[in-house]
């Protein structure tokens, strides 16, 4: 069986590549394309050119822990509440809202860390 690949040299890595960024941009505008903020205005009304090669790029590579570092901080501006004895505080909910809602629509698990940074980011600041 490994030989069989051996043979194989017009392998083009490049297409291939083009073909994964198409299918998370698209996947990324799909998601976005019912999206408000807080003003009741659409996401892909105010970024037109979203998603750029560089947003799908950060999608890509973004991974959950870096993204919560920078979500935290956003949600506790938006979010009013009195600390009380909840076991899950609403900064955590809205991520696990938004995370649930992602899986609901069938978003790649890969693009969701990132996606989720631009929806907070964009949606909830």
């Amino acid at each position: 069986m490994i030989n069989s690949f051996s043979e194989v040299e017009d392998f083009d890595e490049e297409g291939i590549d083009n073909i994964i960024v198409n299918y998370f941009s698209n996947a990324i505008r799909s998601y976005f394309k019912d999206k408000i903020d807080q003003n009741k205005v659409p996401f892909l009304s105010k970024f037109n050119y979203f998603p750029s090669d560089e947003d799908v790029k950060f999608i890509k590579e973004a991974n959950l822990s870096m993204v919560l570092d920078h979500c935290y901080p956003l949600l506790n501006k938006f979010i009013k509440e009195d600390v009380g004895f909840e076991s899950v505080t609403s900064d955590v909910k809205i991520v696990i809202d938004i995370l649930n809602d992602m899986s609901r629509k069938n978003v790649p698990k890969e693009i969701s860390a990132g996606m989720l940074y631009y929806l907070i980011k964009h949606c909830y600041n």
